[in-house]
């Protein structure tokens, strides 16, 4: 008896085909194919996990889709476009940076994390001119995206730091309570003190936070 080729007699089973919808409506798309999947499921466990939900539109609201084109660019090179030499007033390449470590942190790909971080301190060891308000509201938008534990707000102070001592950083501007307090706190923990240079707005910002908070 000739046995039957039963492959032919299965049901094909259709791809399940996947869209990320990045930013507020009108939203930018990025079809998800096969590799670029592999690539997502191998990188974010946050990826992962809503691509085995089935649902084909993957929302990701709160980030530009500059800041996914870069991801994407990344997961594919495994290496970030070259940094130019910037500024502080070059508000631009700070803003991807600070958003690339906020993406990375959302997704759970804490190798894209540590890329971004390696990106900041590049970018950080070219600065020669003072803080504008621009980067400070980068800095004050960072600090109210994370915790008190995230790494990159330890990196934040530790550059800062840096700027103190070299003479760069002039007084934080109130502009960015929330940097500025937790600044001032950090420098309290570590040398019991707080910097000349953020003595006059930092004190009155700390002090008022640490009534708000404590």
């Amino acid at each position: 008896m000739r046995k039957l080729d039963s492959s032919n007699n299965m049901p094909q089973r259709k791809t399940k085909s996947y869209i990320i919808l990045v930013g507020d409506p009108p939203c930018e798309a990025y079809p998800v194919d096969k590799d670029f999947e592999s690539l997502l499921r191998a990188a974010s466990p946050l990826l992962a996990t809503k691509l085995d939900e089935q649902k084909e539109t993957i929302p990701l609201p709160t980030f530009e889709p500059q800041d996914f084109r870069t991801y994407k660019d990344w997961l594919h090179a495994r290496r970030l476009a070259p940094c130019p030499k910037i500024g502080l007033e070059d508000t631009t390449e700070w803003r991807r940076i600070c958003q690339g470590y906020l993406l990375g942190d959302h997704l759970q790909d804490f190798n894209y994390c540590n890329a971004m971080a390696d990106a900041l301190l590049r970018a950080a060891s070219k600065v020669t001119a003072e803080p504008s308000k621009d980067f400070l509201a980068t800095v004050e938008h960072v600090f109210s995206a994370t915790g008190n534990d995230s790494p990159i707000r330890t990196l934040l102070f530790d550059i800062t730091f840096h700027w103190v001592r070299s003479g760069i950083w002039k007084p934080l501007l109130e502009s960015s309570p929330k940097f500025t307090a937790a600044l001032c706190i950090e420098q309290i923990n570590r040398s019991g003190s707080i910097p000349r240079s953020l003595s006059r707005a930092g004190a009155d910002i700390c002090k008022n936070f640490l009534k708000a908070h404590l």
